[in-house]
């Protein structure tokens, strides 16, 4: 608990614990004596600079009382001068940009104990019993105004206190922050300590106060952070008396509001623990946001023990008009549950049925026996379950008949259904519903086939509770061997479902496509493989031919033709579209879009017709032009080798292009056309170089493909081309380029 002896060692431990932060390249940053340093590896010690190369620095009188780092890697350091003669000088701000080296010094006009310095590079203060901020910056370059010109504010937005506020009742010990919040630790002076939080916006606004209660076995906090996920963790320096350093976990806490207006602090069962013995009280405030405490190795992170941590329970009411059982006076029946309850764990449901929603939402609510685990994968004819594979009493199939709790009548009847789904935990196990199935209305084998006298003759008697009838009693009772024999039924009822592509079990998938002359590739998932036998008829029809090698390779790549990751050309449409076709190298000879001509192919219009002045059919060179369509025209020798060329690189030959994600396909690519192709066809597979080929949708009829473009990446040695992909940025540097490390 919190008391006047943890305060007080927990004060002096904070007094003498050094402000520390961390850079992008790891190196340490000091707030010790009169200067902000760097500390080495080696423990050497460098000034920090500011935009002209001068050590930022206070008076030898004045220390160094909060720092903080983020945003856009601006350092922020506050310090306090009691010896200052002037009261408007006696606290300061130094603000420090890393990247840009720009450095201002501003007065907030208070003591500053705490600081954070937000996402979007704003520095918020507190301290004294007021909170300021401290946005803005100043020019990216000097200005210099031009003749006879002069804007009204050389610098719009330059980095200055905007306001101040107060602060809560009590001493202020950390500021910490998050995307959407600001979190403040206060010291009541009693032993007892508040944390306070309000929302991440630009004016100001009331804290919210949550007291840490006396009973909450927390420890006497120095300091404060903020993981992000909307709890605390606070920091906890080792007391005197725990020379062991036994009580070396970092508490993580939540902030509750209360039902009735209040709020409180909630410690969370969650382990944090301390790997090395704390050499400070206070948070090393790092580049990354991580948040690290001070060893003597070094800043090191804090780590979350992982364990599993469910909530011991939970409940879930469907809505009122979900379940509609289309007609009064619906019977219902069954429900299966497809879910996983391991030991320790439970699920109970409740149900109510009603006539009119009015009447459900009056309705009491009726508690329904356990499920019962089933050893069918599932109810459904032919279907495999989602729980795969099945473990009895834990995982799988569950049902239950849906009843009355009592009353000489237990049937479940009225058209509309409400279910309650309860679960309850250890807390390191938890129950799972993957799926939930309602019957109705019920098949009842006494209704059905039985006599009339041994059918329900009462009907329901709300008040008082009475005992099951017999008719009631023989109904359930023959519902048990329904519930045995419905689904066995189903299955031979719907028989036909083993021959459907889309429904048959996976098992017999090979069998269905043995059963056309066929066989799946053996690594195909079997969504790919129901896919593909659900058109092996349109396969089989037009196998040999251009369609039928389309859609063999959609089916095989997941439909990646016809996204356009995968284009399939035939090579005689690429015979004069050379120079039209862009994105792709003009000089490579065996490209399929070029063949190592750069001829323009412009004055084609579809697959043959050619746009010309005349066709002299006396001229040479017009009778060996026209050889290449039109062989039986050739008379010399020199146009039959010219249309024997002609055949042997754009005949018989299909091309298929591989952009983007098709790169990634080119195996299942080649082998798709080794078994469609017929045998006196050649083919050739290109990974296309770059996405953008605006020329194959006029030309031969094909979509464009425009690849997405990934988010830029880091710079590597002897593997980044200049000017394609990497991207050199450099982290937040405590030290400028060129400064002693």
């Amino acid at each position: 608990a919190c008391g006047q002896r943890d305060r007080a060692a927990g004060l002096a431990l904070r007094a003498a614990s050094p402000l520390r932060l961390l850079d992008g390249f790891g190196r340490l940053g000091a707030a010790d004596g009169d200067r902000l340093e760097a500390i080495a590896a080696d423990g050497s010690r460098s000034a920090i600079p500011d935009d002209a190369g001068q050590p930022i620095a206070i008076a030898a009188s004045a220390r160094w009382t909060a720092l903080g780092l983020g945003g856009d890697d601006r350092l922020a350091a506050a310090w306090t001068d009691p010896a200052a003669a002037d009261a408007a000088a006696r606290d300061g701000l130094d603000v420090l940009h890393l990247r840009r080296r720009w450095h201002v010094r501003l007065a907030p006009g208070f003591a500053v104990a705490a600081l954070h310095v937000d996402g979007s590079g704003r520095v918020w203060l507190a301290g004294a019993g007021e909170y300021a901020l401290a946005a803005g910056a100043p020019l990216p370059q000097p200005f210099v105004p031009g003749p006879g010109f002069r804007p009204l504010a050389e610098d719009p937005d330059p980095l200055t206190l905007r306001w101040r506020a107060p602060l809560p009742p009590g001493e202020v010990l950390a500021l910490a922050g998050d995307a959407t919040a600001l979190y403040l630790l206060l010291d009541r002076g009693d032993g007892a300590q508040d944390l306070a939080r309000r929302a991440l916006g630009e004016e100001p606004q009331a804290w919210q106060v949550f007291p840490i209660p006396a009973d909450a076995a927390l420890p006497w906090a120095s300091d404060l952070a903020a993981p992000g996920d909307g709890t605390l963790l606070l920091a906890c320096a080792p007391q005197p008396d725990d020379a062991g350093f036994r009580a070396c976990d970092v508490p993580q806490v939540r902030l509750i509001e209360d039902d009735d207006g209040g709020a409180h602090v909630e410690a969370l069962r969650l382990r944090w623990p301390q790997m090395a013995r704390p050499q400070s009280a206070r948070v090393v405030i790092s580049a990354d946001g991580r948040p690290r405490y001070l060893a003597a190795d070094g800043p090191r992170p804090w780590l979350k023990l992982p364990q599993p941590e469910y909530a011991p329970a939970g409940q879930l009411d469907t809505a009122p008009a979900a379940l509609d059982g289309r007609a009064p006076g619906t019977v219902w029946h069954r429900l299966y549950l497809e879910a996983c309850l391991p030991p320790g764990c439970r699920l109970r449901l409740a149900a109510r049925a009603a006539d009119t929603p009015a009447a459900l939402a009056a309705a009491d609510w009726q508690p329904q026996p356990a499920p019962v685990w089933n050893a069918l994968p599932s109810e459904l004819p032919w279907h495999p379950g989602l729980l795969a594979p099945q473990r009895p009493g834990e995982r799988g199939l569950f049902e239950l008949l849906l009843q009355q709790a009592d009353g000489n009548v237990r049937r479940l009847a009225g058209r509309w259904l409400q279910l309650r789904i309860t679960l309850a935990g250890d807390g390191r196990r938890t129950p799972q519903l993957h799926a939930l199935r309602v019957y109705a209305p019920r098949f009842d084998y006494q209704e059905r086939y039985l006599p009339e006298l041994f059918r329900q003759q009462e009907s329901r008697r709300e008040a008082p509770p009475a005992p099951a009838n017999g008719a009631d009693l023989r109904e359930r009772l023959l519902a048990l061997c329904e519930g045995l024999l419905t689904p066995l039924e189903g299955r031979i009822a719907a028989a036909e479902t083993l021959l459907d592509p889309q429904a048959a079990p996976a098992a017999l998938l090979p069998w269905l496509a043995g059963y056309l002359g066929r066989t799946p590739l053996a690594d195909w998932p079997e969504a790919r493989v129901r896919r593909w036998l659900a058109h092996l008829g349109e396969l089989l029809a037009w196998r040999g031919t251009l369609r039928g090698v389309v859609l063999a390779l959609d089916l095989a790549t997941d439909g990646a033709v016809a996204r356009g990751e995968i284009v399939p050309v035939e090579n005689f449409r690429l015979r004069r579209s050379m120079a039209t076709l862009l994105g792709l190298l003009p000089d490579a000879d065996a490209h399929p879009l070029t063949l190592g001509t750069t001829r323009s192919g412009n004055s084609i219009v579809g697959d043959s017709l050619i746009l010309a002045d005349s066709l002299d059919l006396d001229r040479p060179e017009t009778r060996a032009f026209l050889a290449l369509f039109a062989p039986e025209q050739a008379r010399a020798g020199d146009e039959r080798a010219a249309v024997r060329v002609f055949f042997e690189r754009y005949a018989h030959r299909l091309s298929v292009l591989l952009h983007g994600p098709g790169r990634a396909w080119q195996g299942v690519v080649e082998q798709v056309l080794e078994d469609e192709l017929p045998a006196h066809l050649a083919r050739d597979v290109y990974p296309a170089e770059f996405p953008f080929v605006p020329g194959l949708s006029p030309l031969l009829g094909y979509d464009t493909w425009l690849e997405t473009t990934p988010p830029p990446a880091g710079v590597q040695l002897d593997f980044t081309r200049l000017g394609r992909a990497g991207v050199l940025l450099d982290a937040a540097s405590l030290l400028p380029a060129g400064a002693p490390s």
